[in-house]
């Protein structure tokens, strides 16, 4: 019976953890993250979650990997629960690594028409200030008798 409830849980953990970076992902993906055209078939926002918990509970598992060979702790190689058997550690790394998307923050979409306005206007700021700086080194490096004009010969 417990056996049973805990494998319910842990489903259930990493349903919601996958639905919430596949949110995450999507997101960030329809702000423009991703950015670019893709060369290669592009991956959904759910197999991305599921890299993303692979790769976090692997980290984990090696950080705590690591800490306990340095402190010399004594964790058994494995636990048997219900009759199933398992490695302790990877048990750790798989359900923080669940439990980390319930503490992620959700990127929030760009929708009010004045931050789009105010994104607007600080890129054509930058593109004249940009427009400007090279104007001027163009400006300095031509030689005397040009008049600034490139490209023209001299009459």
């Amino acid at each position: 019976m417990q056996t049973s409830l805990f494998f319910v849980v842990l489903i259930f953990l990493t349903y919601f953890s996958v639905r919430k970076r596949a949110h995450v992902l999507s997101m960030r993906q329809a702000q423009g993250d991703a950015g670019g055209v893709p060369f290669e078939p592009k991956p959904s926002p759910i197999s991305q979650a599921i890299l993303d918990i692979g790769g976090v509970a692997g980290g984990i598992y090696i950080a705590v990997t690591a800490l306990s060979a340095f402190l010399k702790l004594e964790i058994p190689p494995r636990i048997s629960v219900g009759g199933v058997s398992f490695d302790p550690i990877a048990l750790v790394s798989l359900v923080s690594a669940v439990l980390w998307a319930a503490f992620q923050s959700t990127p929030q979409p760009i929708t009010s028409h004045s931050s789009k306005n105010r994104l607007r206007s600080q890129q054509e700021s930058q593109v004249r200030r940009i427009k400007g700086q090279v104007g001027t080194q163009i400006g300095h490096e031509m030689p005397h008798g040009c008049g600034g004009q490139i490209g023209q010969a001299k009459g």
